[in-house]
């Protein structure tokens, strides 16, 4: 069974966000990497809804 979940990669300058697809623990796929300016958005929270409204699909909740 595979599973969805959002990775990131957040630095000072730029903020990664992709969904990674899991089988058994392992990711077997990445969706296509959108990276954001972090000045473009004042917290995490802000820069994390900014990718939720630009990928084409619900975003992942839950993990497990």
């Amino acid at each position: 069974m595979s599973h969805e979940i959002v990775v990131a990669d957040i630095g000072g300058t730029y903020a990664r966000f992709a969904i990674a697809i899991t089988e058994q623990g392992k990711v077997v796929r990445l969706t296509q990497k959108i990276t954001l300016n972090c000045a473009d958005h004042s917290s995490l929270k802000d820069a994390w809804a900014a990718y939720g409204a630009m990928i084409p699909q619900d975003m992942p909740t839950d993990g497990s």
